[in-house]
């Protein structure tokens, strides 16, 4: 009867070491695609700070025309501006969580 007990504990003591196996590899290969997704998301913060750069000095300008074309073109640079700097903080502020809570 106690071998039977003591070959039960091994199973389930070998069952655990591979499950604790098995998710180290998970969790080390995950670590790994979370860094390559950190990394797409700074070169994509720094494309759309580029062009936020440039909206901005666009929509800064004078516009010498009344035609509502013209005024129509410049609302929306405007309102392209606005929406780059939003989508910039929407990515941003989850990253600025990470690295306070490490």
């Amino acid at each position: 009867m106690i071998w039977f007990i003591i070959v039960v504990l091994a199973l389930l003591c070998l069952c655990l070491v591979i499950g604790l196996v098995w998710s180290l590899r998970l969790n080390l290969s995950y670590a790994d695609k979370m860094e390559e997704i950190r990394d797409q998301v700074d070169q994509s913060l720094d494309v759309l700070n580029t062009f936020y750069q440039r909206a901005v000095s666009r929509a800064e300008l004078e516009v010498m025309s009344d035609e509502p074309v013209i005024r129509e073109l410049v609302a929306d640079l405007q309102g392209s501006r606005d929406a780059i700097l939003l989508v910039a903080n929407l990515i941003v502020d989850p990253l600025q969580d990470d690295e306070e809570g490490q």
